[in-house]
């Protein structure tokens, strides 16, 4: 019987078979390799990524969340009311005033894309600038009327979803860009 010791300070013991020409060596340990390290491009980009994804959870809390706040809090005061009728979704919409949201989250985003293209030129932040002062200008059109005698409600409901939905995209890709690069230059 041999004793030998292990890298790890313990002792084996291995026997040898009768007869046998050599001694049985103790089973090796396999050489675990630490993990790759990533590279420090993709750390970066990582933490570009992140940054940006959090300036877009605040752009998202802070211009949609509470320009839709005021129509929210109307449907949940209202339901507490005896007589209350609950409106149709294209009627409700028609109320939350979309249109001046638009407005608003629009000219939000051209002004960051025309900040961010004084810093650095960029075509994507030049046709997303272009993109939201058209949105703004038919959202202008639309929204002046809006609240006439004659309009019909659903319609104006259906064509603010549908412009909402457009600036949210617009304006929403145009903090996304500017969020990365703002980020890329602090790093």
């Amino acid at each position: 019987m041999t004793t030998t010791a292990s890298p790890s300070g313990e002792s084996a013991e291995s026997t040898a078979a009768p007869g046998a020409q050599g001694a049985v060596s103790p089973q090796a340990s396999p050489q675990v390799s630490p993990p790759p390290q990533p590279s420090p491009e993709a750390v970066a980009e990582q933490a570009i990524r992140t940054e940006a994804l959090l300036q877009l959870g605040g752009w998202f809390a802070s211009s949609i969340l509470f320009a839709l706040m005021p129509t929210f809090i109307q449907v949940l005061a209202g339901r507490q009311t005896a007589g209350y009728v609950q409106p149709e979704f294209l009627e409700l919409l028609s109320r939350a005033q979309l249109y001046m949201v638009c407005i608003g989250i629009t000219i939000q985003a051209a002004v960051q894309a025309l900040q961010e293209m004084r810093k650095k030129g960029s075509a994507q932040l030049a046709i997303l600038c272009l993109l939201n002062l058209i949105i703004m200008f038919i959202a202008t059109l639309l929204a002046s009327t809006a609240d006439g005698p004659t309009t019909i409600k659903p319609m104006v409901g259906q064509q603010s979803m549908f412009l909402f939905i457009g600036a949210m995209l617009v304006s929403g890709s145009t903090t996304w860009i500017c969020s990365k690069e703002a980020a890329r230059r602090d790093l």
